[in-house]
């Protein structure tokens, strides 16, 4: 890190307004936790180059992280404004709304993200999590397999899967999806999740 920050800073000495060097060097500190530095990069960026997606963007994630919810998705709507097919941000976009409880607009989102991505395993894993809130339990299950076949090692997709079987009464299916969802959480290094699934796989 403290190699790439040092190139960063010396291409902003050469030359100010070199807006990528400033983006690049907010995602680093961002990464370090240096949130107010980073801001303050980002923001730089965007005011050199006002039509930065990237920079838009990658404020949006900062300013989520803060809780700046306002800003946020002010940054995210800006990103989509300049790159309309910019996945992440929909999808992104579509997780604030849905924690803000605006689940219409979240599910827009959602499915934008995934009609430019069809294979964003994320973004099927999101959308079922919001199918599964507003009860459309069978669309849900669509999209948590879909986000497994994509991607048979998103932990997050098996276990919102076995939990959705679980409630179901599918005992079977569910202990199934929670142990292949409780190893990968293991592989993965996720610990406090493997725990929080062993415990649901021992009321089973």
């Amino acid at each position: 890190y403290e190699e790439a920050e040092k190139e960063y800073r010396e291409a902003i000495r050469i030359n100010p307004n070199d807006a990528g060097a400033h983006n690049n060097l907010g995602a680093l500190l961002a990464n370090l936790n240096h949130y107010e530095e980073a801001e303050k990069e980002f923001r730089e960026a965007i005011r050199i180059n006002p039509n930065y997606a990237e920079a838009h963007y990658n404020l949006g994630v900062l300013l989520q992280n803060l809780k700046r919810y306002e800003e946020v998705e002010k940054e995210y709507r800006e990103a989509i404004r300049i790159n309309p097919n910019y996945a992440e941000a929909h999808n992104n976009l579509g997780i604030l709304l849905k924690n803000l409880k605006r689940y219409e607009e979240a599910e827009k989102e959602y499915r934008e993200a995934i009609r430019i991505n069809p294979n964003d395993a994320e973004a099927h894993n999101n959308l079922g999590i919001l199918l599964k809130n507003l009860k459309r339990y069978e669309e849900a299950e669509k999209e948590y397999k879909e986000a497994i076949r994509i991607n048979p090692n998103l932990a997050e997709a098996h276990a919102n899967l076995g939990i959705l079987y679980l409630q179901q009464g599918k005992i079977n299916d569910a202990q199934k999806e929670l142990e292949i969802a409780h190893e990968l959480f293991l592989d993965q290094c996720r610990f406090n999740d493997a725990n929080n699934v062993l415990k649901i796989l021992q009321t089973i």
